[in-house]
């Protein structure tokens, strides 16, 4: 009699955890990921400040009273240059007097409802500029 081939043994199947989320399609394996990382804090400077305080003022305007008649407000003030499709805003010189200028150009135009809506789109980023450094009609 011939001695017989040892029968082959199914392939060991690995363990899995039964309360883990389906893999996603095209997901790839943890060990084959990138290593996560954590952003880092994104500090801005006053000029990128004033910036975004000129867009967010713009932005609340034209939500209030219409695009066009935001941006033609806003287009008249020296060192404020709008770009009207996103309404981002880029300012040359003094930024505090030019976010002055434009929350000035709203409240002779609209009043002093203006200027509070003004203050509330600035709201969160004031916090980031100094005292001394914030325009004056922001300030409460």
């Amino acid at each position: 009699m011939e001695p017989q081939a040892p029968a082959p043994q199914p392939a060991a199947m690995p363990q899995t955890n039964p309360y883990a989320s389906p893999p996603q399609l095209g997901a790839m394996p943890a060990e084959q990921q990138p290593a996560a990382t954590a952003p880092d804090p994104v500090t801005l400077s006053n000029e990128n400040i004033y910036t975004e305080i000129c867009t967010q003022i713009i932005k609340e305007q034209s939500r209030i009273i219409g695009a066009s008649l935001a941006i033609e407000q806003a287009a008249s003030v020296e060192g404020l240059t709008i770009d009207v499709t996103t309404l981002h805003c880029d300012i040359t010189g003094n930024g505090s007097i030019v976010i002055n200028d434009l929350i000035e150009k709203y409240r002779d135009f609209f009043g002093h409802a203006a200027v509070e809506v003004c203050r509330e789109a600035a709201a969160r980023f004031l916090a980031n500029l100094p005292a001394e450094e914030t325009p004056s009609l922001l300030k409460s």
